[in-house]
C-alpha cells in the first residue's frame, strides 16, 4: 500500500450551534446538536409534532462509541432524559431535558452520546399496509475540562481496490464534516459530495475516491465546524 500522510494540528475553543429543526415525517427536533459544558448539568431540546395525528414519543440516551453508527451503541447509565415518554398533539411542542444523572466531576476527555426519539406504535392503529414508526437520533457531546485540540491525520492510500483518503482523529474532541471536494492537479473532480460525517476522538473514516487521480498534488476541500479548510496531498511514495 502506498501512502502519504499530512498532519495538521489546530487548537481552538467552541463549536458551531445548529438551530434548524430536524424532521422525520411528522416529528421535528431543534437544535440538531447538543453539548454540555464541563460544569453544565443539563441541556434541552424542543420536539414538535408536525403531522396531523397525535404521537406517543419515547426518548433515550445511548452511548456513542463508533463514529459510523449514528444510532448509538447501548443505553447509557450516566445520562437521563426527561420526560422519557410523552404525548404530542398535532402542532404541539414538548421541551425535553437531557443531562447527567449523577455527575461528580466533569469528564477529562470528551464523551459522545446519541439522543434517540422514537414514536411508540399505537396497537389500535391497525392498517393493512406496513406501519412505519418515526425515529430521530441526534448527537450529544459532554465537553472535556482540558483545552479542545483538533489534530487530524490525512492519509492518501493507493490499493488494488482503488484510492481512498483515510481521515484519523488524533485530537481530544470530535470532528464534524458536511462537505468534501477532491480535485487533482489537472483540475479533475475526483469527489464532490455534501455528506454529514463525524469522526470521534481516536477513530478514523475512509473516504473512497470514485475516480483515480491522474496528476498530483490532490487538493481536498472540506467544510466542518471549523469552517472551510483545504488540505494538499502530494503523490504517494512507493
Amino acid at each position: 500500500m502506498n501512502t502519504l500522510r499530512l498532519l495538521s494540528t489546530v487548537a481552538f475553543i467552541g463549536i458551531s450551534v445548529m438551530s434548524m429543526p430536524l424532521k422525520a415525517s411528522g416529528l421535528a427536533v431543534s437544535p440538531l446538536k447538543l453539548s454540555l459544558k464541563p460544569q453544565q448539568q443539563m441541556t434541552s431540546l424542543t420536539v414538535t409534532n408536525t403531522g396531523s395525528k397525535p404521537l406517543l414519543v419515547q426518548g433515550r440516551v445511548m452511548t456513542w462509541v463508533n463514529s459510523e453508527d449514528m444510532s448509538g451503541s447501548e443505553v447509557t447509565k450516566d445520562m437521563m432524559l426527561t420526560p422519557p415518554l410523552f404525548r404530542l398533539a398535532p402542532g404541539a411542542k414538548q421541551l425535553v431535558r437531557v443531562g447527567w444523572l449523577q455527575q461528580t466531576q466533569p469528564p477529562s476527555t470528551e464523551q459522545a452520546f446519541r439522543v434517540v426519539l422514537q414514536e411508540v406504535p399505537n396497537p389500535a392503529d391497525n392498517t393493512d399496509g406496513i406501519k412505519v414508526t418515526l425515529a430521530l437520533s441526534l448527537p450529544l457531546f459532554a465537553e472535556a475540562t482540558n483545552l479542545p485540540v483538533s489534530r487530524l491525520d490525512w492519509e492518501l492510500q493507493s490499493e488494488e481496490s482503488g484510492h481512498q483518503i483515510q481521515l484519523k482523529n488524533l485530537g481530544n474532541r470530535h470532528q464534524r464534516f458536511t462537505f468534501f471536494k477532491v480535485t487533482d492537479a489537472e483540475q479533475r473532480v475526483l469527489l464532490e459530495a455534501s455528506r454529514l460525517l463525524y469522526v470521534l476522538p481516536g477513530q478514523q473514516h475512509a473516504i473512497p475516491l470514485p475516480i483515480a487521480p491522474s496528476a498530483y498534488p490532490l487538493q481536498v476541500e472540506t467544510l466542518s465546524d471549523q469552517g472551510k479548510q483545504v488540505q494538499v496531498l502530494s503523490a504517494p511514495t512507493s
